[in-house]
């Protein structure tokens, strides 16, 4: 309550406001890194995978499946 009395915030839902308004940009700092690199590492793993890309017999650029290991096809 100390951090409050330097700006004499006595009202409850101010110093909610407050509090939110000063976490809020610190946790977005913290976590953007972090799902960036959960991000490129989810594209390395899936690039890692043994996957095959079907094309379409017309030959008009069209993908007709995408199988992995995991697939049935």
């Amino acid at each position: 309550m100390k951090f409050f009395n330097v700006w004499k915030i006595r009202n409850r839902w101010v110093r909610a406001v407050v509090t939110v308004t000063i976490v809020t940009p610190i946790l977005i700092a913290i976590m953007s890194p972090l799902l960036i690199i959960h991000a490129l590492l989810g594209a390395v793993e899936r690039l890692d995978s043994d996957v095959s890309i079907i094309w379409d017999e017309a030959g008009d650029g069209y993908i007709k499946a995408i199988t992995g290991k995991d697939s049935a096809a």
